[in-house]
């Protein structure tokens, strides 16, 4: 998990870097031609590869031929998503420099999305250990790349397409590198091709949980860029891409609890019941302050972080997506609890209204407002979908909502404590000085509310257990 981590800071130093190198306008640009790739391609193994990992886990005879499908399912579909996030593009009009990046972009990530069924058989066969340093070593040299472009004195537009090729390098060679030490464990075998179609009928359900993490955002950028233009496009974006830094919590603890979350659905309901608890209770606890800390330092961390080079603005968009955080973490655990406890379908048609929803309402507000529309919109739809999922997941499994509130109400309590002290202090002190000084603080009244049981060590162990390797 620290790996991920490690892997994630590197990748959001290197987009903080093309940020500021680049300027807001050819961010935008970057960042438009990175959405559509990733809108696409995102969900491009159709659900198989946590397919493989629910059945796998049981199976691990069967590994092989389900690693074998899933890769071809992955070739095609890429194939397929790319033509179509291509076509998509010049329907919309995007300038030639976009349309560039998209098709270079567009190589790099479907060659990178093929970690996925990798990382799934070595999830299962718990050999992990290897692929995390892989990860490191491939993001400190994108990010070290990237930071010595900065240096070189090439004019920006030449710096962009640098940018872009040192990433699809990047991306290629840790593709390889994972592919080569997977196979000395397993190898594909595409013999059970015949079952691919009703593998399927049930993996594409999967498909729309991983989509959900940055859909809304992608599809925001998108709209923002072809209404907008791509300066609006680059505001939003900067913003936004620290709210995706915040967002590899959330996806690797639901990668950390899938396998336990899978087995006691099946098994032990009460033991579900514990598990969906602890992760409400922590994503929560880590989610709200968070939340409370980028809405009053907002002005104060977009320029530390972006410096003088035109993303002020950004700051506004910042203070908002703070409440986009705040029920992200919040409703987390419900949209896991649909996907791991065979209601894919309920998440799916929720996820359909709202997106359509998002689209319909970025087409109006991002004209009247510009990129502050489709952060309202993105923003809106974020609580609304949250709320839905915990309303429809609370009344499945018959959870009480009282028990739940109450591990709620001292971190609502703490995070007030912890507000008063960035009040007063925010004017004072360095932001890093005050963000690391009211988290101890945070942390400090937690502990004097009596956040922290004896139930939640063990069950922490549990969790880290099930993901040795």
């Amino acid at each position: 998990m620290a790996a991920r981590i490690l892997f994630q800071v590197f990748n959001a130093v290197t987009q903080i870097t093309i940020a500021r190198m680049l300027g807001v306008e050819l961010f935008g640009v970057f960042s438009t031609a990175l959405a559509l790739v990733n809108a696409f391609l995102v969900a491009n193994d159709i659900g198989m590869s946590t397919l493989m990992i629910k059945e796998g886990s049981h199976m691990r005879e069967k590994i092989k031929f389900f690693l074998g499908n899933t890769l071809l399912v992955q070739l095609f579909a890429s194939l397929l998503f790319y033509t179509v996030a291509l076509v998509v593009g010049f329907s919309i009009g995007y300038s030639f420099q976009i349309m560039m990046l998209v098709m270079i972009l567009g190589v790099a990530y479907m060659i990178f999305e093929f970690r996925k069924p990798f990382r799934a058989v070595l999830r299962i066969l718990l050999k992990l250990k290897k692929i995390a340093v892989f990860e490191i070593i491939c993001g400190a040299l994108i990010m070290v790349s990237v930071i010595s472009l900065s240096f070189t004195g090439l004019s920006k537009t030449t710096l962009l397409l640098a940018v872009v090729l040192v990433e699809l390098a990047g991306y290629i060679a840790l593709s390889l590198a994972i592919y080569i030490y997977m196979r000395r464990f397993i190898r594909p075998d595409f013999s059970h091709r015949k079952q691919i179609r009703s593998e399927l009928k049930i993996s594409w359900k999967y498909s729309f949980y991983n989509v959900m993490f940055i859909l809304y955002l992608q599809l925001s950028i998108i709209m923002t860029a072809a209404i907008a233009g791509s300066e609006q496009a680059g505001l939003y974006s900067a913003a936004s891409k620290l709210v995706v830094l915040l967002f590899m919590v959330p996806q690797m603890i639901f990668q950390i609890g899938l396998p336990l979350l899978f087995k006691y659905f099946k098994t032990d309901r009460e033991k579900y019941k514990r598990v969906h608890a602890f992760i409400f209770k922590y994503l929560t606890a880590f989610g709200f302050p968070v939340a409370v800390g980028m809405w009053m330092l907002s002005d104060p961390i977009i320029s530390l972080i972006y410096g003088h080079e035109g993303y002020g603005p950004s700051a506004q968009a910042l203070q908002f997506f703070a409440i986009f955080i705040m029920f992200r973490f919040l409703g987390n655990i419900s949209g896991q609890s649909l996907t791991t406890s065979d209601r894919q379908n309920q998440e799916n048609i929720i996820v359909l209204i709202y997106t359509i929803f998002l689209v319909i309402g970025n087409y109006f507000m991002i004209g009247a407002y510009g990129f502050m529309g489709a952060v309202y919109m993105t923003v809106i739809c974020e609580v609304l979908l949250r709320v839905t999922y915990m309303i429809v997941d609370f009344s499945h499994l018959r959870i009480a909502i009282w028990p739940y509130l109450k591990k709620v109400f001292p971190v609502v309590l703490s995070c007030a404590f912890m507000s008063v002290f960035i009040y007063f202090t925010q004017d004072i002190f360095n932001v890093i000085i005050v963000i690391i000084f009211s988290g101890i603080f945070y942390g400090l009244f937690l502990w004097l509310f009596r956040f922290f049981d004896k139930y939640d060590k063990t069950l922490f162990s549990q969790l880290i257990t099930k993901n040795k390797g």
